[in-house]
C-alpha cells in the first residue's frame, strides 16, 4: 500500500515545482484535450473530515478546473489526504489525470 501512495504522490506532485505548500495537479479534459494543471495549498484548500472512533481524521479538497482554450468544459476533482497531508487518494470527472512529464509534453 506505501509503494502505491508513494508512486500516486510522485506522479500527482511535480519535482520542478518547490514549494513546501503545495501539491500540484496534471489534468486532460475529457473533450477537447486541453491540458490543465492547479495548485492546491496544503494549508489553506484543505477541509478536514473528522473520523469517528478508530478511523483518523482526513482532508478532502474538492476543486473545478475549466479550460482556457476550447470547450469549457468543467473537470471536478477530489483529492483525499491523510492526517500528514499526504494524498491517499483521488477521483476526477470529466477528465483524466495525467502526469508532469505529459503536461510538459507539446
Amino acid at each position: 500500500m506505501m509503494d502505491f501512495i508513494k508512486k500516486l504522490n510522485k506522479f500527482m506532485s511535480a519535482s520542478s515545482e518547490k514549494d513546501g505548500d503545495a501539491f500540484w495537479v496534471y489534468a486532460r479534459c475529457a473533450g477537447c484535450g486541453e491540458k490543465l494543471r492547479t495548485r492546491i495549498s496544503l494549508n489553506n484548500d484543505l477541509s478536514i473530515d473528522f473520523g469517528e472512533g478508530e478511523i483518523q481524521d482526513i482532508y478532502i479538497c474538492r476543486k473545478t478546473l475549466v479550460g482556457n482554450q476550447q470547450c469549457f468544459r468543467r473537470i471536478e476533482i477530489q483529492l483525499t489526504f491523510n492526517s500528514n497531508r499526504k494524498i491517499i487518494g483521488r477521483e476526477i470527472v470529466g477528465g483524466e489525470f495525467i502526469s508532469v512529464e505529459e503536461f510538459d509534453a507539446s
